[in-house]
């Protein structure tokens, strides 16, 4: 596990913290905010996707935090919570692209 941790960390270091820890400034939270709530704002899967992505920001937070404090074992729990939540992200677009072509 700890090598899966490690590759989180090397990855994230082409980002900037603020993209790392913002629900706001990555890629999707980008996405979100600026066409995805405009289009999809009137579908049920566009405000859960919205608040998972809040969730998974701040558990990327709790990760850094913790590894900054030698935490590793709780970093680890973190990471594992993280990697969860991405799934469900996933699904949840899914989902979303559904509910857009059925509506």
């Amino acid at each position: 596990m700890e090598d899966s941790i490690n590759v989180f960390f090397e990855r994230a270091r082409s980002l900037t913290l603020e993209q790392v820890v913002s629900h706001k400034h990555c890629d999707l939270g980008k996405w979100i905010y600026a066409e995805g709530i405009d289009k999809y704002s009137n579908l049920p899967s566009m405000k859960e996707l919205e608040d998972v992505h809040k969730t998974f920001h701040a558990t990327i937070r709790n990760v850094l935090e913790y590894k900054n404090a030698g935490q590793i074992e709780e970093a680890e729990k973190e990471y594992e919570i993280m990697k969860e939540i991405s799934e469900i992200i996933v699904q949840l677009l899914t989902l979303l692209e559904q509910e857009y072509q059925s509506h």
